[in-house]
């Protein structure tokens, strides 16, 4: 993998949600509220958001993102956080 993509991977959770994908699905990823609600995941992890309810009809990727990429992302840039996932 190029140095430029691992870059982009790490800094920036959308690019990270669709290399996710394109890993685990033979699908493309496609949806404008895929990017928004990449952003106000971000703004989770930097902290200018305390609390968030992602309200999106079923198979629409909440789990995917919120569940698996959202740690695997963080957990990639800082292997000392801690996580809980709470179902």
């Amino acid at each position: 993998m190029k140095l430029e993509l691992k870059a982009a991977l790490r800094n920036d959770f959308p690019s990270f949600v669709r290399k996710s994908f394109r890993e685990t699905h033979p699908k493309k990823l496609a949806g404008p509220y895929i990017d928004y609600a990449s952003f106000k995941l971000e703004e989770i992890v930097v902290g200018s958001t305390t609390r968030l309810v992602v309200n999106v009809p079923p198979r629409h990727l909440k789990t995917f993102m919120c569940s698996v990429c959202l740690p695997a992302w963080i957990l990639g840039r800082d292997p000392t956080a801690e996580i809980m996932l709470v179902a």
